[in-house]
């Protein structure tokens, strides 16, 4: 067996020792084609996105149209943010009162706002700006992003 071995061994070194002195074997160019070459230019690509099936179609998927789908266009308006706010607390005198609302997100956030005083509280569902228009004895009115709402102190029985 290691007779075989050392036989095809030898077998493949000739063979490849012939190859490359064989000048109709070689893998080098040859003068001809070097010169051939020379004289052609290489093509450019040009890749462009077609605007209807008849221009093109996605070679990988050529059933696909979404290359040809109306592009969506954007707004320019912010959608509403919902939060949910509870009146926790007042504190203060009649004529310096703050109010301490807090979100009922998990985990809820808080802000104490004194009466004409905007803040501004991060939700999962972003940012939202809230303004203390009025604090009364059991209340608060606040404007939350432009809309104005009533909140009012939970009864304690």
């Amino acid at each position: 067996m290691k007779r075989w071995l050392a036989v095809a061994a030898i077998l493949s070194v000739s063979v490849r020792a012939g190859a490359a002195t064989d000048p109709e074997r070689s893998t080098a160019p040859s003068a001809a084609a070097e010169s051939a070459s020379a004289g052609q230019e290489i093509p450019r690509s040009v890749f462009e996105i077609p605007s209807s099936p008849d221009d093109g179609l996605d070679p990988f998927f050529p059933k696909s149209t979404r290359l040809f789908g109306q592009r969506a266009s954007r707004t320019n308006t912010a959608p509403a943010v919902r939060v949910s706010l509870a009146l926790r607390g007042l504190a203060g005198v009649p004529g310096n009162r703050l109010a301490t609302l807090t979100t009922r997100d998990n985990p809820p956030r808080s802000l104490i706002l004194a009466e004409g005083e905007t803040g501004t509280l991060k939700t999962a569902a972003g940012e939202v700006r809230i303004q203390c228009v009025q604090i009364e004895d059991d209340g608060v009115l606040v404007e939350i992003n432009g809309v104005r709402q009533e909140l009012r102190l939970r009864d304690g029985g």
